[in-house]
C-alpha cells in the first residue's frame, strides 16, 4: 500500500493529541470504484475544513459521511460524543454580539460552543455544510 500513487502525500499518526476541549469531526472519504477497505477517515479540527473540502471535491473522491466529536460540557453527558452530523450553520447571535458556529446533529440536538442560550434569537447568516446535500449516498 505504501507504493501506491493515491497515497502519495499522505502522512499517517500513530496518534494525534489535541489540547482544546472543542468539537473536531471525523470524516470519511469514499473514491469512487473502491472498495470499503479504500475508505480514509480524516480527523478535521474545523468546520470551515469540512466546507472547503467540499468545495474542492472532484470526481476521484467524495465526502461520504461526517460525524461531530463533542466534549462532555457541548453535549450536556459526563463524556465525549460522536454523532452523525446533519448541518453546520453560521449564526448571527444577539447573546454574544457575534458570530457563532452550530451543529445540528441526525438526532435534531443543537450544539454551539458558547451553550444553547446563543442560539435565542439568533439569525441564519450561512450554511457551511448539509448532509442533505454535500454527502453522496452508498449505492
Amino acid at each position: 500500500m505504501h507504493g501506491d500513487p493515491r497515497y502519495s502525500g499522505t502522512q499517517i499518526w500513530r496518534y494525534v493529541e489535541q489540547e482544546l476541549m472543542c468539537p473536531w469531526f471525523y470524516v470519511q472519504v469514499l473514491r469512487p470504484g473502491s472498495t470499503d477497505t479504500d475508505l480514509s477517515m480524516l480527523m478535521l479540527p474545523c468546520a470551515k475544513d469540512i466546507a472547503a473540502m467540499v468545495d474542492c471535491e472532484t470526481p476521484n473522491w467524495c465526502i461520504q459521511q461526517v460525524q461531530i466529536v463533542t466534549p462532555a460540557r457541548m453535549n450536556g453527558t459526563d463524556r465525549w460524543q460522536m454523532e452523525p452530523l446533519r448541518r453546520i450553520t453560521l449564526l448571527e447571535s444577539p447573546a454574544l454580539a457575534s458570530v457563532c458556529e452550530c451543529f445540528e446533529v441526525t438526532s435534531g440536538r443543537l450544539y454551539t460552543s458558547g451553550g444553547p442560550r446563543v442560539l435565542e434569537g439568533a439569525t441564519l447568516l450561512q450554511v457551511l455544510f448539509d448532509a442533505a446535500v454535500h454527502l453522496k449516498k452508498t449505492q
